[in-house]
């Protein structure tokens, strides 16, 4: 070893050095690119519901064209329970009522509403299920409606919404008219501003409303309902790859008209080489499928994180080629003949040595264990 260390140049120390910072920077890359990604709630519902490694989250994004309603999803609902009995997954809380799994489903529209300020023409996602588990957005005011609420006209707006509406973000409780449709200001939240949001499509005034109320509203209120652009589901992931093959066999619907994804391990390694290997072929559709904002931003996400990923590996494949040569270096730094020729001697000395000592010692062993028995 003294001859490898020696053999260390400044050229030498100075590669090894590279190799190193490599190694660092290549972890502060994966940091902060894991920090990113917890950062996309809409993505990491999961972790926020339950047990991180017996969780699965899925999302299925409808084409346009695609009347996916609300007959469809209560079909779905029993049909997910009759596999999970079958699959004899049940719950291990001993709350009786405690759920095993959640969903949410949405879509998208245009309405115009008008308060005591003004009026104007804003986006909307008509909601069911437990969207807001799925979507905590940042709250200013109030709270979220949910589905098991008697009533069913409340509407969350923006702050930007609100002083359209109201000239003000304190309003819980006041009306806002949709047509000669009342519905009652139950919170007022805070949309993000980014650039990420504004290409993505999160970039206007924008109000939820529950399903039902959509539903009267676009004057498609029937037993079926409108149909929904996206469904999410978070449930029971016992082995890896379960929940989503439990889901593919439950969901028979033609795959020509719906994109689904594993929100849980789209950030995964293998899932960012993948898009490194679709890169370019990805952002082609065939489909009529207009992604909503979270969903626009997670595919941006997962491009830059793809591309850091392949700055990683280029790193590790050069740390990994300056260890290789530095390991060659070492070996032939080792004088091979020398170890070999004192070897060689002290076999020969093993050999032509006196081993009567050697042999007494264990036949006074084995003579105390025989006397032991």
């Amino acid at each position: 070893m003294k001859r490898f260390f020696k053999s260390l140049s400044l050229k030498r120390l100075i590669l090894l050095g590279s190799a190193v910072l490599a190694l660092i920077i290549a972890l502060i890359i994966k940091l902060i690119c894991t920090s990113k990604a917890n950062s996309l709630t809409e993505q990491m519902a999961w972790k926020r519901w339950g047990n991180l490694a017996k969780d699965t989250q899925i999302s299925v994004f409808f084409d346009k064209e695609f009347d996916y309603n609300f007959y469809n999803i209560r079909s779905l609902q029993a049909d997910m329970e009759k596999k999970l009995l079958e699959s004899s997954i049940v719950s291990e809380s001993e709350n009786a009522n405690a759920r095993q799994w959640i969903y949410a489903y949405s879509l998208k529209g245009s309405v115009d509403l008008e308060g005591e300020a003004g009026k104007t023409t804003a986006n909307v996602y008509a909601v069911g299920g437990d969207f807001f588990e799925f979507h905590p957005l940042e709250l200013v005011r109030g709270s979220y409606f949910e589905s098991t609420d008697v009533m069913k006209d409340y509407i969350l707006l923006d702050r930007e919404l609100a002083w359209q509406l109201f000239g003000s973000n304190d309003i819980i409780g006041k009306q806002v008219w949709c047509g000669n449709i009342p519905l009652m200001v139950i919170g007022v939240y805070n949309r993000p501003e980014s650039k990420f949001n504004e290409a993505a499509g999160n970039n206007a005034a924008t109000a939820y409303i529950s399903y039902e109320s959509y539903s009267t509203i676009s004057g498609e209120e029937s037993a079926n309902g409108p149909g929904v652009d996206t469904y999410e589901i978070i449930l029971p992931n016992p082995v890896k790859g379960f929940g989503l093959q439990l889901f593919i066999d439950t969901f028979k619907t033609d795959e020509s008209k719906y994109m689904m994804i594993e929100n849980a391990e789209r950030f995964s390694f293998l899932s960012l080489l993948k898009v490194i290997r679709d890169f370019g072929k990805r952002s082609m559709s065939m489909k009529g499928i207009v992604y909503p904002y979270w969903e626009n931003i997670a595919r941006g996400y997962e491009d830059i994180l793809a591309i850091f990923l392949l700055i990683r590996l280029i790193l590790y494949l050069y740390a990994i080629v300056i260890a290789v040569i530095f390991i060659v270096i070492g070996l032939k730094s080792i004088p091979w003949k020398d170890l070999k020729r004192r070897f060689l001697d002290w076999y020969d000395d093993f050999k032509t040595s006196d081993h009567t000592k050697i042999k007494d010692f264990f036949k006074k062993i084995s003579k105390r264990d025989v006397e032991d028995l």
